[in-house]
């Protein structure tokens, strides 16, 4: 038995020990990372879908929204059509 063996195996459960604690931290920080992703790009593609029934529902109506503000990019959308 080598006389440093003790402390090869000290250190490799330090490394096990230090790896356990920030998998179970990235663990954590990783699920709510991506529940607010989720959460952005679900409110992302909901303001799509009504962007565009309230492009169909004002285009089958025939009505013009006047605004007299800064065009944004929904709004240039709205003009292309």
């Amino acid at each position: 038995m080598d006389f440093l063996e003790p402390m090869i195996a000290l250190d490799e459960t330090h490394y096990q020990d230090g790896y356990k604690d920030g998998y179970d931290d990235g663990m954590v920080s990783g699920k709510e990372e991506g529940r607010q992703v989720g959460l952005k790009l679900g409110f992302q593609d909901m303001m799509k879908e009504i962007r565009l029934k309230f492009r169909v529902i004002t285009g089958s109506l025939g009505a013009k929204l006047g605004y007299e503000g800064r065009p944004t990019s929904s709004e240039q959308d709205l003009e292309d059509i």
